[in-house]
């Protein structure tokens, strides 16, 4: 009753995890194989060596065609493990009906007379996330196994080695609350809008602390869709977007202060508008180079620049220690110079693409 007489239909098993993108490319290989003969799919792995408990896998034998020819736990040999996600017809499900009321106890063994007439065909993961939990144990091996998968290639160094593994157990603690990954970018906005006010009001060293933590949590909006499976393309636009004003309010911030301390004096101006000018385009930039090339663009790919604190974590860095230290003078040359440099370096970098 829940499914139209001739349409295909996903099983899934309830104690898998698996990630959205598996689903999709399952799903994107079935249309693939509308038209064949198979009536049956199922998703396998076939990276034994990093298979979570092997041992207690159900395992598959596939040939050479991508046809599954045996099924089950106790088989010895194999060559990739049942991910739990398979794909009916509904006249295998009439199939299957029929075997269980035979007296298979199990899916693995009511499969056998598909398996035996080649219907069952297998769809390789590649590297997509699944993992089978079956106990408490398995529950928190889950949980470190999706915390470990939020660290973003995009991290600059500060972000790489100080603000990831904080913002990770922060995100741990948090993710269970029911609270959107956009709530956190408000957040993250706010406490950069308090920062700013208190560099403007002179109190360096609190706002300097609040800014770097505002950097931490920068990173839990993001964190958060991930292990949600909530990530959407307004959700990153709307961070971005929030990550544009938190920096011109820091700078400003900065500025203002550095202004009142130094009795009205304006040449904290100057490289106040380099930072303020920059600091968008290093975003800018970014997206450009990916408009440019056509695949994501890393801070990794940047050479000896990728070393420092040029991108948003370094930035924020870079401003929290300014105020920490009361060197905000200093810090927002700095900022102005890094900032600069690597908008110079992306330049570079898409005259050379465009002329190759």
């Amino acid at each position: 009753p829940f499914f139209r007489r001739e349409e295909r239909f996903l099983v899934l098993m309830a104690d898998h995890l698996l990630e959205p993108e598996l689903l999709s490319s399952f799903l994107d290989f079935l249309k693939e194989e509308e038209k064949g003969e198979a009536q049956a799919f199922l998703a396998i792995d076939r990276r034994l060596q990093a298979v979570y408990q092997l041992e207690e896998a159900t395992k598959v034998w596939v040939d050479d065609e991508g046809i599954i020819r045996v099924l089950g736990k106790g088989i010895r040999d194999f060559n990739g493990v049942d991910c739990g996600c398979f794909c009916f017809s509904p006249a295998v499900l009439s199939e299957l009906a029929g075997e269980v009321e035979q007296g298979w106890g199990n899916l693995s063994q009511a499969l056998s007379p598909v398996i035996t007439r080649r219907g069952l065909r297998a769809f390789q993961i590649g590297d997509c996330f699944w993992l089978d939990v079956d106990e408490p144990a398995d529950l928190e091996v889950a949980k470190k196994k999706l915390l470990s998968r939020l660290v973003s290639p995009r991290d600059g160094v500060v972000a790489r080695y100080f603000n990831r593994p904080l913002s990770l157990r922060l995100t741990s603690v948090l993710v269970p609350l029911p609270l959107k990954p956009n709530f956190y970018s408000v957040v993250n906005g706010l406490m950069c809008l308090a920062a700013s006010v208190l560099f403007a009001l002179g109190f360096g060293l609190m706002g300097g602390v609040l800014a770097q933590t505002a950097s931490i949590i920068d990173g839990v909006d993001g964190e958060v869709a991930r292990l949600k499976f909530q990530e959407t393309s307004f959700g990153a636009y709307f961070d971005s977007i929030i990550d544009r004003y938190s920096d011109a309010f820091l700078i400003g911030g900065m500025a203002a202060g550095l202004i009142s301390a130094q009795g009205g004096q304006l040449t904290v101006l100057f490289p106040a508008f380099l930072a303020l000018a920059a600091s968008p385009l290093s975003m800018l930039s970014k997206e450009k180079l990916k408009n440019l090339t056509g695949k994501e663009y890393y801070p990794q790919e940047e050479g000896w620049l990728s070393y420092l604190p040029v991108n948003r974590d370094g930035r924020l860095a870079i401003i929290a220690l300014g105020g920490i230290f009361n060197l905000g003078f200093i810090a927002l040359w700095f900022l102005a110079i890094m900032a600069n440099l690597q908008v110079i370096y992306r330049l570079i970098k898409a005259r050379g693409i465009l002329n190759s």
